[in-house]
């Protein structure tokens, strides 16, 4: 996957790194955020891929922690970001018991 190629949301990349199979950190001149493959998108429960704003991307400042924890690649400060953000802004509520389990709550 190549920055000339790939279109966000967001604008065209400048960087793109892979951070695990099917997912990748784009950024671009203002934003960023992941670009997940489709097979990973999938692996978001409905409700969670349903408050995101675009399909197969999750934005940096709220969407981004919550694939991190569900999808298993962020830590624990990704986690309790996504907690704040699902806690704060209702579209993303969605997600809180989801993020609860990956704590292991």
């Amino acid at each position: 996957m190549t920055g000339n190629r790939m279109h966000t949301p967001w604008g065209y990349p400048q960087d793109i790194e892979e951070l695990a199979e099917g997912i990748w950190r784009v950024s671009t001149a203002g934003h960023g955020g992941l670009k997940l493959s489709r097979e990973r998108w999938e692996e978001l429960p409905d409700v969670v891929r349903d408050s995101f704003l675009n399909e197969t991307f999750a934005e940096e400042d709220c969407e981004e922690p919550i694939a991190r924890t569900l999808l298993g690649i962020g830590d624990e400060r990704d986690r309790e970001f996504a907690l704040k953000v699902a806690h704060c802004f209702d579209r993303y509520a969605p997600a809180l018991p989801y993020l609860a389990k990956a704590g292991g709550g």
